[in-house]
């Protein structure tokens, strides 16, 4: 039996979405965790870790560019900013969790919730970016203009035959 292209095609979206949802699943997790962290332990402590382990990384290649620029960041943190850090992400990560959690339910509203939101994410980040930020926002809001695309596609594609159609 022949399974139409058109089949094939939209699977493999279906696949690639699930694919990319698991990605930012992963990611929130770990923005939830580390905002815990940083909430809970000393504050202090972790920046002097960080710090040391770039340090050791920043002699052996001092161009490294992903250890300079974890090494700056963690430099640049005050308790205060470490406090909203925490905050930022832990509702970031709550929120995108939540989303996603809709959306893999195939809860109707949950896309255009998802949508929106990673939408906003996007213009901040792209906020941040303009501000002199890490060149690795750019990336994540590349990959997160994906997800959305295939957001839209798939909410589409699932609730098209939803609506009444009109003679």
């Amino acid at each position: 039996m022949r399974v139409p292209f058109f089949k094939f095609r939209e699977q493999g979206i279906w696949d690639f979405f699930l694919i990319s949802l698991f990605i930012k699943a992963v990611d929130s997790s770990l923005e939830f965790i580390g905002g815990l962290l940083l909430l809970f332990v000393n504050t202090q402590a972790i920046l002097a870790t960080i710090i040391s382990l770039t340090d050791s990384e920043l002699n052996e290649d001092p161009h490294d560019i992903i250890a300079g620029t974890i090494h700056a960041a963690a430099q640049s943190v005050s308790v205060s900013g470490a406090d909203f850090a925490a905050v930022y992400l832990i509702s970031h990560g709550i929120i995108k969790l939540a989303l996603i959690a809709g959306v893999l339910s195939g809860h109707r509203l949950a896309y255009p919730a998802f949508i929106g939101v990673m939408s906003l994410l996007v213009v901040y980040q792209m906020y941040r970016y303009s501000l002199g930020h890490s060149p690795w926002l750019l990336v994540i809001s590349f990959f997160d203009v994906i997800v959305i695309l295939l957001a839209f596609h798939e909410y589409r594609y699932r609730f098209a035959k939803a609506r009444p159609v009109s003679e």
